[in-house]
């Protein structure tokens, strides 16, 4: 029986539910209608206009489109909070007492000039200026690097404005949940991304080539690729480098390389493929935002997992991997594990329960009544 209503802001359209944050989303918002909750979905988007998919799990559905005029650039507000804000969604949230969770903060436009009397929840999914501060280092561009500079600048006092007027954090990392909790002693809790995955698979001992996938259009991503090339192009082990784009720097890269190809990616089934059939994956991050997803899609339909800690922080998952944070170590770590037949992990099957969609939404509910 369907006793409790909740609120949610959300920064897009969670369908598809194809990159980082919008699965999050859409497994969350699965995962308590499932428990019983009343959705009312409050979601901006630009492309990404079909809500079918989710309206299977709402009560109720709002769409805002987003306003991406490049004059948002010269809002005092981040960009990213700027492009998303809107009277309606104030007239909306106001016809309900129902708690709202804010997910990322730059879905929280209506608590820049207006208090809410309801309880509010913000799902923090960076500590959005660090995220931009990761972007300055990566990249080269020197105009992209003062755009990406001026919104660390804004999200750093937008947070402080918002964070005060925010009732509980729920963090995505430990080290996220320390920063708002000694920052602004919020009661902050800690609940990892919510994903699809309930079953580890059982796969034969051998895989035949190394795998990083991800999405090239994100420096950090592109970085760490060519990262990896660089540590493995004198290995005669074959890698595979995933996405749906080669950007022009990977691609000259490794263009000489024999054992190391692009293989290109539109379809979830092409990338399944792809971790059947990989013996080892390496998942890389400059950036410490938080445990990244692929993380879980690794660990329950592939083999050995090579990860730096920015990949997770989390200790469960940690042990679940192979830990290293010198990348120069890639090479013999790789060469070492290629070598060796992959078990079953009995540990991946013991303790990714705690991590499955209903036990994250249990966890969730129990801070969210």
């Amino acid at each position: 029986m369907k006793k409790h209503t909740l609120q949610i802001v959300c920064f897009d359209n969670p369908c598809p539910a194809n990159f980082g944050g919008v699965i999050d989303v859409f497994f969350k918002i699965k995962g308590l209608f499932e428990a019983g909750y009343h959705i009312v979905l409050h979601a901006f988007y630009s492309n990404r206009n079909d809500f079918s998919e989710v309206e299977k799990y709402v009560e109720k559905l709002y769409r805002y489109k987003r306003d991406t005029s490049g004059l948002n650039f010269f809002s005092m507000l981040p960009y990213r909070v700027a492009t998303r804000q809107s009277k309606d969604l104030l007239e909306n949230i106001k016809a309900s007492n129902a708690p709202i969770l804010f997910e990322g903060l730059h879905s929280t436009s209506i608590l820049y000039r207006n208090k809410i009397p309801n309880k509010t929840f913000l799902r923090a999914h960076n500590i959005e200026h660090n995220y931009f501060k990761g972007f300055i280092k990566s990249e080269r561009n020197v105009f992209k690097k003062l755009v990406y500079y001026f919104e660390a600048v804004k999200f750093e006092i937008y947070e402080k404005h918002i964070l005060p007027e925010i009732d509980e954090i729920i963090s995505i990392s430990n080290h996220e949940k320390d920063y708002f909790e000694d920052k602004y002693r919020k009661q902050t809790h800690l609940v990892t991304p919510f994903h699809k995955y309930n079953e580890v698979e059982k796969l034969n001992e051998r895989g035949e080539f190394c795998l990083f996938h991800g999405d090239l259009s994100s420096l950090d991503n592109l970085e760490s690729a060519k990262a990896i090339v660089e540590q493995l192009k004198e290995i005669e082990i074959p890698l595979v480098i995933a996405g749906s784009i080669c950007p022009k720097p990977l691609e000259k890269a490794i263009q000489d390389i024999d054992h190391i190809e692009f293989v290109n990616i539109t379809e979830e089934e092409k990338l399944n493929e792809l971790l059947r059939k990989s013996h080892i994956n390496i998942l890389w991050s400059f950036q410490r935002s938080g445990t990244k997803l692929k993380l879980f899609t690794a660990l329950h339909t592939s083999r050995y997992c090579i990860i730096n800690s920015n990949i997770t922080d989390h200790l469960g998952l940690q042990n679940l991997c192979i830990l290293i944070d010198d990348i120069s170590e890639l090479g013999a770590k790789v060469k070492e594990l290629f070598n060796q037949n992959y078990e079953y992990s009995i540990e991946r099957k013991k303790n990714l329960p705690m991590f499955t969609r209903s036990a994250l939404t249990e966890k969730l509910t129990e801070i969210l009544n």
